[in-house]
């Protein structure tokens, strides 16, 4: 083990103090602890990164700051170490989740308003490393935009930083020096202040280059990566992992040969120690832990089919699922799509946090709820930034005083209950990593509030998405279980309709459904959420099965190509002269609305009442019942009937 690697050397200031601490042939002197001084890293470092300890002892003996090096996939053992080197020598760490919306405020200070109405300024995570001499951790270096890290330079190469509020950081030996001289209040950084940054080289993989005049203030090391002696005893799994792990290393090559990162996918050997403690398959932990795997378009892109031979060649070819559908309660189960709930369930039952992967409208959703009932829910969408993942602004209806309030995810840590991110895929790219990723890996986030959370037992993620390029980030994927989730076979379409939506026409609608998957265009080709809508329509009384399958693809807007596509499914109906002609009439019949088609009820809908704010309510005294508009007013209130948005 590590620990019995480490040897404290004890120079005695008194009888009971120690002073320094010995990594190999490494000495340097402890701090002074603190709130922030992390807890159980170092028990946890893998033996391969005692070097890595070691490097970073040297380095802080000699005044200097680290820079870690890693594949993506792998920076949770790059921070563990960081981590573990601020644990080893006793001293606060300060973490920074460097993503593209960082600014000069995240790492400076920030403008607060008091209760008084006044403004003030708040430090953030660097000022406060720099005040407390302790550890300041950037992760992600490669994600930020630019000009955003120029603004520590002066921090990295003199110790010296300006404030927003007036006031000015300086080292520790020249405060006495200019306190005389200079007419503003200076503040100490003390000499045990240190900066380790963690970053990915780009290319191969995705990120900006680091900027020669920050690259130049800190000295690099590269982490030792993973090797198929840390997992548990298992032969198929360390046989596969091995050649996974030579496959991705000529990849990495050739895409940094030729300036490229799209083939390059980082193998994280820490998803896969953590999965392979409850999974015994080997095949079930790599599909878990190595999205190409589980299917090449997860991730959006091309990836290279050397290793999936590769791990075939080890494993044997993976065995199709057998036998049809199931019923379960709301929900109509392809036999993948069982043994995906089935497999996402149990990983988290065992502490993994979990993401659902398929194309749109394919049933992630409905299968998020059944794998965590009573989760919370976080919707995700592009402009949602690393921080409001997290907190957001909001202010104190009492005081006026601005604060932060907590997400869904963080009111999930603190409860220790489930949380769903639906839609995942649609944050920037590196923002997900940037917020989330210690939090899922280690338990633990540093808040923008300043403050530090735990996450209570029970904390789980399940992930919501679409396939894309956002599970190609090795640092996402390794955070997860990821499952690929996929539309109903289509033998089962048929089946599952007439379960879901009895009184439907399903035969026909499932013919539908296949010539559009037949075709391969995916912008006509029809989801299962598109499927049920159309037959919950069908089965409120609607008969136009081709003018609903239309409005469900938006033909109108779809190209003239793609439009003479659709009209070929129904080229034998009739359907679209019977209703061009038809005579639509909407009224009210004893507090109800009521749709009527050639003077036949076709959907009814009951009134609302005028409610608490009844000037809220329109009225229309121009209205003009014209027959467009009644058809318009009428299809409406067939949505509402049949239960549509």
């Amino acid at each position: 083990m590590l620990l019995r690697r480490v040897r404290v050397a004890r120079r005695h200031l008194s009888s009971d103090s120690v002073d320094s601490v010995r990594v190999g042939r490494a000495v340097t002197r402890l701090r002074n602890g603190g709130d922030f001084k992390p807890v159980g890293a170092l028990a946890t470092l893998p033996p391969r990164l005692g070097a890595t300890l070691e490097w970073l002892c040297q380095k802080d003996a000699l005044g200097q700051d680290a820079l870690l090096i890693c594949a993506p996939a792998e920076r949770a053992r790059a921070r563990r170490a960081a981590f573990a080197f601020a644990e080893l020598v006793n001293a606060e760490a300060f973490y920074v989740g460097v993503s593209p919306d960082t600014a000069e405020a995240d790492l400076r200070q920030r403008r607060e308003l008091t209760g008084s109405g006044n403004a003030a300024w708040s430090d953030a995570a660097p000022v406060r490393a720099a005040l407390a001499g302790g550890v300041l951790i950037l992760d992600g270096l490669e994600r930020a935009e630019r000009n955003v890290l120029p603004t520590l330079n002066n921090l990295l190469e003199n110790r010296e930083l300006a404030l927003d509020d007036g006031r000015r950081l300086v080292p520790e030996w020249r405060l006495a020096q200019l306190r005389d001289e200079v007419n503003m209040e200076l503040l100490a950084v003390p000499q045990t202040f240190r900066v380790i940054a963690l970053a990915s080289p780009a290319p191969p993989f995705t990120g900006r280059a680091l900027d020669p005049p920050l690259r130049s203030r800190l000295q690099a090391h590269v982490v030792p990566g993973f090797d198929v002696d840390e997992l548990p005893p298992h032969e198929d799994l360390a046989a596969a992992c091995a050649a996974l792990v030579e496959i991705e290393r000529a990849n990495a090559v050739a895409a940094a040969a030729s300036r490229s990162s799209d083939t390059t996918f980082a193998f994280s050997g820490t998803a896969i120690k953590r999965v392979a403690r409850h999974a015994s398959d080997a095949r079930a932990v790599l599909e878990r832990c190595y999205p190409p795997l589980a299917g090449p378009y997860l991730l959006g892109k091309a990836v290279s089919k050397d290793a999936v031979e590769a791990v075939d060649r080890v494993l044997g070819a993976p065995v199709a699922d057998e036998g049809a559908g199931r019923a379960d309660g709301a929900l109509w189960l392809s036999a993948t799509q069982s043994r995906a709930l089935a497999a996402a369930q149990s990983d988290l039952k065992n502490g993994e946090h979990v993401a659902l992967v398929g194309p749109a409208g394919g049933g992630k959703s409905i299968m998020a709820a059944r794998v965590a009932p009573a989760a919370r829910l976080q919707t995700c969408h592009k402009d949602l930034t690393a921080r409001d993942l997290l907190q957001s602004r909001a202010t104190d209806p009492a005081t006026g005083a601005s604060t932060w309030r907590d997400g869904p995810i963080i009111e999930a840590m603190r409860a220790g209950s489930s949380v769903i991110l639906d839609g995942a895929h649609r944050l920037p790219r590196g923002v997900l990593a940037a917020a989330l990723s210690r939090a899922l890996h280690d338990g633990v986030v540093d808040l923008p509030d300043g403050s530090r959370l735990e996450a209570a037992e029970g904390f789980r993620v399940v992930a919501v998405a679409e396939p894309g390029a956002w599970l190609g980030d090795g640092d996402v994927a390794a955070c997860f279980s990821s499952h690929a989730v996929p539309e109903w076979a289509d033998d089962d379409i048929e089946a599952a309709l007439a379960h879901l939506v009895p009184g439907c026409d399903a035969r026909a609608l499932a013919a539908v459904a296949r010539r559009s998957r037949e075709d391969g265009d995916a912008a006509t080709r029809l989801s299962i959420r598109s499927l049920l809508r159309v037959a919950r329509r069908l089965a409120a009384g609607e008969a136009n099965v081709k003018a609903l399958v239309e409005e469900a693809l938006m033909a109108a807007f779809l190209p003239r190509r793609l439009r003479d596509k659709v009209d070929d499914w129904f080229a034998s109906s009739s359907d679209e002269e019977v209703e061009a002609t038809a005579a639509w009439a909407v009224g009210a019949v004893d507090g109800t609305v009521v749709a009527r088609r050639d003077g036949i009820d076709v959907a009814t809908v009951a009134m609302r009442g005028r409610g608490r704010a009844p000037e809220l309510v329109p009225s229309l005294p121009n209205y003009v019942p014209t027959r467009a508009a009644e058809a318009a007013v009428a299809a409406l209130v067939q949505l509402e009937a049949a239960g549509e948005r």
